[in-house]
């Protein structure tokens, strides 16, 4: 039986944009389309973050565990073609 992440959480103020391209898992390189964030305990001023990123199948995986940090899950992207720019600008 798979476990499938709960509904994405928004944070009041976000410090990490959109998964991009680029973003990749943390676990195996793939495309990242789930990214965690976690706050660093200890002597810093302004509860820094930082944050992990996974793909569909790594974020399922350790969906469990995940669930006890803020979620933001855009695995509802996955099988989504990236947008052609010419053919938005009509070119």
């Amino acid at each position: 039986m798979t476990t499938m992440l709960a509904a994405p959480t928004a944070p009041a103020t976000p410090l990490f944009g959109s998964l991009t391209l680029s973003d990749r898992c943390d676990r195996c390189n793939a495309q990242g389309f789930v990214r965690v964030v976690i706050d660093i305990p200890g002597e810093f001023t302004g509860a820094p973050q930082t944050d992990l990123v996974f793909c569909g199948h790594h974020a399922n995986r350790y969906a469990v565990d995940l669930a006890k940090f803020e979620v933001r899950d855009e695995t509802g992207r996955i099988n989504q073609k990236p947008t052609d720019a010419k053919a938005s600008n009509g070119f």
